[in-house]
């Protein structure tokens, strides 16, 4: 009883240190609790993001595996294992960890655009493009699953298509449509107005 007590207060004491103190400060205090209390999901998952926030991904990667296998079905979990993979260069376990999130919640927008992204480097453009539409689908604000599916496009020479996306993508937020139509099709709106 007394060592759940000490580890409870060590918790908090963390939590504070995430909030308040540095880097180094919160990461000492996140190790006693995880000491304490091994088997402690968060102070996993905040250490793994603790080493992940300082570019430590081999270490952050260390500790989200732990997090993974001791809870495995949660779709955050298998999310940040994909993205540190991802930061790691490790597309294909990257792609699996992504696919683990969305069969787990499949309403997870982050882990379709970090799936596609993920094909996309692996080569497996058709696939990399079902998981980004998932994503535009579950997220249409967001222009980041618009721009690398017009990138896909592009590469591609599937300039119509890439097109596409910056005109629907114009109709919320111009300004990314402008900057994906100069990176993607190598003009932008501007010259495009001026030609017309």
């Amino acid at each position: 009883m007394r060592q759940r007590w000490r580890a409870l207060l060590w918790r908090w004491l963390a939590h504070a240190a995430t909030l308040t103190a540095g880097q180094r400060l919160a990461l000492a205090a996140w190790l006693r609790v995880w000491r304490l209390s091994p088997q402690d999901p968060v102070a996993l998952a905040t250490l793994a993001f603790l080493r992940g926030q300082a570019g430590r991904y081999r270490g952050a990667l260390a500790w989200q595996r732990r997090r993974v296998r001791l809870t495995p079905a949660c779709a955050d979990a298998q999310f940040n294992l994909g993205f540190i993979l991802a930061e790691l260069q490790q597309p294909l376990a990257a792609a699996e960890a992504f696919g683990a999130a969305v069969a787990l919640r499949p309403g997870l927008d982050r882990a379709w655009y970090g799936l596609g992204r993920v094909l996309w480097r692996l080569g497996r453009a058709d696939e990399a493009l079902q998981a980004l539409e998932r994503c535009a689908t579950l997220q249409p604000w967001s222009p980041a699953a618009y721009e690398a599916m017009a990138r896909i496009h592009a590469e591609a020479g599937r300039k119509d298509a890439a097109v596409a996306l910056v005109r629907r993508l114009e109709g919320f937020d111009p300004r990314a449509a402008a900057r994906i139509e100069a990176a993607c099709l190598g003009e932008t709106a501007a010259g495009r107005e001026a030609v017309a």
